[in-house]
């Protein structure tokens, strides 16, 4: 176990072993090969008469999945670098504000619309080449077609609750 973690993992446990109740943590340790793994700890301390008797849970090595969850991050990344770049750019331009600040408006409507990020700026760019969309105030353009993004989820939710 690495030090930092070893000291952390010592405290938690005496921690557990003075009150009663569950516990879930990660921590790192070095394997017979000196690699770093990722380990988590799922537990539960067990009291009679308000004193803690026993701790049992399990263990498992989750190095490999987040290794994998990261690769697929970044792959997805990757893959829609472009549209999302390309709809930043077409936020600062009806704007008139930074890259920093687009990104900003692009992840608080992705997170309060509950859609992906990827999704609304490819949304975004598919809207700026489509005429149907295009207008004479470049705002409202936008506007336009983030609201076209909403309106198959509403449409969902009358017919739901028609149903």
């Amino acid at each position: 176990m690495l030090l930092q973690d070893r000291n952390l993992m010592r405290k938690r446990l005496v921690e557990h072993l003075a009150a009663p109740g569950t516990f879930s943590y990660t921590y790192q340790l070095r394997d017979g090969r000196a690699r770093v793994r990722r380990i988590r700890y799922v537990g539960q301390s067990e009291a009679v008469a308000g004193e803690v008797n026993r701790l049992h849970g399990f263990v498992i090595d989750i190095t490999d999945l987040l290794a994998e969850t990261a690769a697929d991050a970044v792959a997805g990344a990757v893959e829609h670098r472009a549209s999302i770049e390309q709809a930043k750019g077409a936020i600062m331009l009806s704007f008139g504000i930074n890259g920093e600040a687009a990104f900003d408006l692009l992840r608080g409507y992705s997170t309060r619309s509950n859609i992906k990020l990827a999704s609304v700026a490819e949304h975004i760019v598919d809207g700026l080449s489509d005429p149907s969309y295009s207008r004479d105030d470049s705002v409202r353009g936008l506007l336009d077609i983030l609201l076209a993004l909403e309106q198959p989820a509403a449409g969902a939710a009358i017919l739901r609750h028609q149903i």
